[in-house]
């Protein structure tokens, strides 16, 4: 998979790429308040803000946030690695296809 993914050189693991593909289950607006979550946390450098969102979204959409961990986890990874590279929000996107999000999704997330 060497080059198919612009947020980082070289091969990305199967399980980021399972753990990032699994966001295909939030709907649109849910995604988006993750995103928010994660987005949040990556401008505070805060843990207890990113466990503070993930238990409130779970809490307000009847999930785990022990099950939502690897998706967040997932999401650091490529936002980190998208601020390090100064990629621009349509290639956060292109990316996000590549990972196997729907259009809508990876919109969601590169905005």
């Amino acid at each position: 998979m060497a080059g198919l993914y612009r947020f980082q050189e070289g091969a990305v693991d199967e399980t980021l790429v399972q753990d990032v593909r699994a966001l295909n289950e939030l709907g649109e607006e849910q995604l988006g308040e993750l995103v928010g979550v994660v987005l949040e946390f990556l401008s505070s450098a805060d843990s207890s803000v990113l466990v503070e969102g993930a238990e409130s979204f779970s809490e307000k959409h009847g999930t785990s946030a022990g099950a939502l961990r690897p998706s967040l986890l997932g999401l650091i990874v490529v936002f980190k690695g998208a601020a390090r590279r100064h990629l621009a929000k349509e290639l956060v996107g292109q990316d996000m296809v590549r990972f196997g999000l729907g259009e809508g999704k990876a919109g969601v997330v590169a905005t």
